[in-house]
């Protein structure tokens, strides 16, 4: 298809999508005029209830005083969401971009990963089981009852580096129903993947168990002229549940999966225009092998619940990208990275009953951690000859008392106070060796903390209305440069603060078929974790040389138009730019970036969705996601123009089987997923356009 046809289609059924859901509420308000006055059947027009558990306390989302979005199972299946990294997508405000090595870095409301302690700014919990490296963004997704996606900084409740905000990830539990599903996809670039599910009692009433298990595979979009294999990608996983019920007051989870990925090379292209053609080494791989365990268990006394969350997690990644294609075979070389990391945790937990009418809701509790982080590897090979190497090794002690208290004020308000004390010490061991001679060696220690306030006010103005204001504190520890290449650079960086201020409304219209809830954010941060260079040691270090200002605004539409039809729509938008930052030049001189933009948040972001479901079985869903135009760096010199891409979904679904044909960045939209600069000139691409087919049955 001609460009200029494909761009003119794609801003035609977008623009589409946004008429339709900007004409909501007359077309609902012709509807309700047309209806005789409530009949039987008439909640089946409604939006179904969500309950979440964002305060770590049961309650319908439209009540909970935080900015969310959230994936049911349903969701899950309509917008053909198979990975983590395609929720995200739909989260306003929010933007993913990936570098060189293959790991996925986050911008959401102006706050960025932090490249020295590798953090994301929102931390994703599977189970329970917390998960800040943006080495590793991936989440099995198989066997969900919902994403939660908690928007802003949660650092008084959930700690942990949620300096951003938090996504947790929330298996389905196995009841009295023994019940299964199989599914199966084949789709372009030899794409296919296969799974299946399966869930009961062992014993009734008593003890109940889930398995699942999928394989996927892809040969990869990217052109490649001594390779069949492109950017392949395949992954193995595997999940498991055991839940035991002793007594009518105490439960036992336990949660166990396993994930394997066996990917090729990164899909990069030189320069900075977006191409599928490749230079990239054929023996480029990135290896990456993940276990989650968590056990969760819950008693019920008279007036209070005790829970208990263990978890353990186990990464091991292992990677090699040859060099040479990006920077000639004079300079270039193979890079190697050999990365293991251990995480124990622990949090204790007791709460005032959720089934019983309190005077008021609270909760009290005890978290502590341990991570052991083994970088066996990171070296530099030419010609056989290792050149450099930069093991590290760090041990990160992890500690925070918490509680929070909802206290129900006169005339429907409601005010809730949090506050944490996080402490961390980390102890690491920093090398350099050059032609595998020892350089030099330094072993720091450290510890920091910080109190971490939170309060809101919340105003029920009716049993659809709420209207809430808070303020809380984030917190994102020190840590130490783990790459260089002289002992004189300094290796130890500080903490990163910020207050955030937020007001909100979450309000329901037309009998509970339309929500429409609306966020105003405003961050003010300081000594943020900054990326520096230092021409004396050749080599990048971070560094506390940065404050910030954002702020912005995010509506979420959610409307049930008709038993048939619904749309869903976000739009964010965001101002973030730096108030101090001066950086250093590639040269070694001062570069004061005060006032530009911050890198990888562009002003505008936004998706829409429409599903269809006709009695007759009938499916369909159209949808697509925006970003505008934001820099790669905070030098502000290269960009990335707005992105539009839209994706579809149509097929039938029956008693026991479904049949979908799907499409992704339907109108096959190019562009890049991150750029590397003026050091890097490379881009990292995003897949094509991409058709398949899907089968479900269920038993």
């Amino acid at each position: 298809m001609p460009k200029h046809l494909r761009t003119t289609l794609k801003h035609l059924v977008t623009a589409t999508l946004y008429c339709v859901l900007l004409s909501i509420p007359a077309l609902a308000g012709a509807a309700d005029k047309e209806k005789e006055p409530e009949q039987e059947g008439e909640k089946s027009y409604q939006l179904p209830s969500v309950v979440v558990t964002a305060d770590k306390s049961s309650k319908d989302v439209q009540k909970t005083p935080i900015a969310m979005t959230v994936f049911t199972e349903q969701d899950l299946e309509d917008n053909n969401i198979k990975t983590i990294r395609d929720a995200l997508a739909r989260v306003p405000s929010l933007m993913q971009v990936e570098d060189i090595g293959g790991n996925t870095k986050l911008s959401f409301r102006g706050a960025l990963s932090s490249t020295g302690t590798e953090t994301s700014p929102l931390v994703m919990y599977i189970d329970g089981v917390p998960v800040d490296s943006y080495s590793f963004l991936d989440a099995n997704l198989l066997n969900i009852e919902r994403i939660e996606v908690l928007r802003g900084a949660q650092s008084s409740i959930y700690g942990k580096n949620a300096f951003g905000g938090v996504v947790n990830i929330i298996s389905k539990k196995p009841d009295n129903e023994l019940q299964g599903k199989a599914f199966a996809d084949a789709g372009t670039e030899e794409s296919y993947g296969f799974g299946g599910v399966v869930s009961g009692p062992i014993v009734e009433d008593k003890l109940f168990f889930s398995l699942a298990g999928s394989h996927a595979h892809s040969s990869g979009f990217m052109d490649h002229p001594n390779s069949s294999d492109s950017n392949l990608e395949r992954n193995v996983r595997l999940k498991g549940q055991m839940r035991l019920l002793p007594t009518d007051e105490s439960e036992l989870n336990l949660h166990m999966d396993y994930t394997a990925k066996r990917d090729g090379f990164i899909p990069y292209a030189l320069g900075k225009s977006a191409s599928l053609e490749s230079p990239a080494a054929d023996s480029d791989y990135r290896d990456e092998d993940i276990v989650n365990m968590a056990l969760h268990g819950a008693v019920d006394f008279e007036h209070l619940t005790f829970k208990s969350i263990t978890t353990y997690r186990n990464d091991i990644m292992k990677s090699s990208l040859d060099t040479k294609p990006i920077y000639g075979p004079a300079v270039g070389g193979l890079s190697n990275y050999h990365d293991v990391s251990s995480e124990y945790t622990q949090e204790l937990r007791l709460q005032s009953r959720e089934d019983k009418e309190n005077s008021f809701n609270w909760l009290a509790g005890l978290y502590g951690g341990y991570r052991d982080f083994d970088r066996k590897e990171f070296n530099l090979v030419m010609g056989g000859v290792e050149i450099t190497d930069y093991p590290y090794q760090e041990k990160t002690l992890d500690f925070a008392p918490f509680a929070q208290v909802e206290i129900p004020l006169a005339e429907a308000f409601t005010l809730t106070g949090g506050l944490r004390w996080q402490y961390v010490k980390r102890n690491a061991s920093l090398h350099y060796e050059l032609f595998q001679v020892p350089q030099y060696e330094v072993n720091p220690s450290d510890s920091w903390s910080e109190w971490l306030p939170r309060l809101v006010l919340s105003y029920d103005i009716s049993d659809e209305h709420m209207i809430y204001a808070g303020v809380n504190k984030s917190f994102l520890p020190g840590g130490y440069n783990r790459q260089n290449t002289v002992s004189t650079v300094k290796y130890t960086y500080d903490s990163q603060t910020a207050w955030n201020y937020e007001l909100g409304a979450k309000t329901s219209w037309l009998d509970k078929r339309l929500n429409a809830n609306l966020t105003l954010f405003y961050s003010k941060y300081k000594d943020m974790q900054v990326r520096q260079w230092d021409a004396i040691a050749v080599s990048t270090f971070a560094e506390n040389a940065g404050a910030a200002t954002a702020y912005g605004a995010e509506l979420d539409l959610d409307m049930q138009i008709s038993s048939e039809l619904r749309a869903m729509a976000a739009v964010g938008y965001t101002h973030a730019k730096y108030d101090d930052f001066i950086s250093k030049s590639f040269a070694g001189t001062d570069v004061d970036y005060s006032g530009k933009k911050v890198e990888n948040t562009p002003n505008y972001t936004g998706n829409v969705s429409l599903v269809y479901r006709h009695g007759s079985g009938l499916m369909a869903q159209l949808g697509a996601q925006y970003a505008g135009k934001m820099y790669w760096a905070a030098d502000n010199i290269d960009s990335r123009d707005p992105v539009i891409t839209a994706n579809a979904k149509v097929g039938y679904e029956a008693e026991s089987f479904d049949v979908y044909l799907y499409s992704t960045n339907l109108f096959d939209e190019r562009y890049a997923n991150a750029y590397g600069g003026a050091n890097l000139d490379i881009v990292i691409m995003a897949p094509p356009r991409e058709v398949g087919l899907q089968f479900n049955y269920r038993w």
